[in-house]
């Protein structure tokens, strides 16, 4: 847990117009909760407001224990003869080792987190994964949620962060606020990119996107009856103005993205794997159009996100315990509302 004390440096937002990018001052201090009570000071050494991920650097005196993390495969078919095909199949067989752990709607998790107050107590709650959102005003297409969470016995909802662990304990994502969590997919992918490159990497198309098995019905229906041998993809719900996905003016809301670059685009974190190295050159993606079963080859060139594309988050006012979420075009400077 990392926690702001009042006592402490403030947090410090500056915009490098060189670096293109936001950043905190690097002299920022948090203090950081260990695991059997120990509290020491931590350093912010990298911090990216597009992923809303820091990186903050400790020092103690033993080592600490490593967890470990599971990539999200969310991978799903909308075909039923694949799913009953999957089901039946009992048969004992050596497979290929995964690092990816497979992910269902409604499948248990467990959240952890630490309550502000009081003592910074260990909170563990479980809940139900809910791999699309419901209605929201976030900007990030790669979250998943958690449903049905039961609240801990001093009310709180862990909207502070924390971690996401499936049944194994292997830690599979990070909780940011109520219900959205990222997952570890992203963090890694971020994680490593800034250990090699010291810079961060915000791949861009300009589309809000959904996984095709999680569309309403009506579009499931009429993609089937032009496409039955495609039984995957991600769907394109919006294109935004002036993004590489509208100069190329053949991308259009309701379009299915099957394939990158001649690899099968299954779902959104597939999208998200393939785009990540791809900053600055032009991918050829294989699109289809249910509403007139067209096949489409789409050449487009993968942006990076400046400030005034970030995604959105939501900032907690300490001193009322509330969230606010920032408007496209407002700046950070103007919401965020430090003790």
């Amino acid at each position: 847990m990392m926690d702001f004390r009042k006592n402490s440096k403030k947090l410090k937002v500056d915009y490098h117009p060189i670096l293109d990018t936001m950043d905190m001052d690097i002299t920022t201090k948090v203090d950081v909760h260990l695991f059997d009570g120990r509290v020491c000071q931590g350093q912010v050494f990298a911090c990216d407001f597009h992923y809303n991920l820091a990186a903050v650097r400790i020092q103690t005196d033993s080592p600490l224990q490593t967890p470990t993390l599971k990539g999200l495969d969310d991978v799903m078919s909308i075909d039923p003869s694949e799913l009953l095909q999957l089901s039946q199949d009992r048969s004992f067989q050596l497979r290929p080792h995964s690092n990816l752990f497979k992910i269902f709607h409604g499948m248990k998790i467990i959240t952890i987190w630490r309550a502000l107050r009081p003592k910074n107590f260990i909170i563990v709650s479980s809940g139900v994964l809910c791999i699309d959102a419901p209605y929201t005003e976030l900007d990030c297409n790669e979250l998943c949620w958690v449903k049905d969470r039961k609240e801990d016995p001093l009310g709180e909802k862990g909207e502070n962060g924390g971690t996401i662990v499936n049944c194994f304990g292997d830690v599979i994502g990070m909780l940011f606020y109520g219900s959205a969590f990222m997952p570890i997919n992203i963090v890694l992918r971020w994680w490593h990119h800034f250990k090699s490159c010291r810079n961060y990497r915000r791949p861009w198309l300009g589309v809000e996107i959904s996984n095709l098995y999680s569309s309403r019905l009506e579009i499931l229906e009429q993609f089937m009856s032009k496409f039955p041998n495609i039984s995957a993809g991600v769907v394109v719900m919006k294109v935004e103005e002036d993004s590489p996905a509208a100069h190329c003016s053949t991308i259009h809301a309701k379009d299915v993205i099957v394939a990158c670059d001649g690899k099968l685009v299954r779902s959104k974190l597939d999208l998200f794997e393939l785009l990540w190295d791809k900053v600055g050159d032009t991918v050829e993606l294989n699109v289809v159009r249910p509403s007139n079963g067209n096949q489409l080859k789409v050449n487009v060139t993968v942006g990076e996100s400046t400030p005034d594309r970030f995604y959105r988050w939501p900032l907690i006012h300490w001193t009322r315990f509330h969230t606010i979420l920032p408007t496209r075009t407002s700046t950070l400077h103007d919401d965020i509302k430090w003790p």
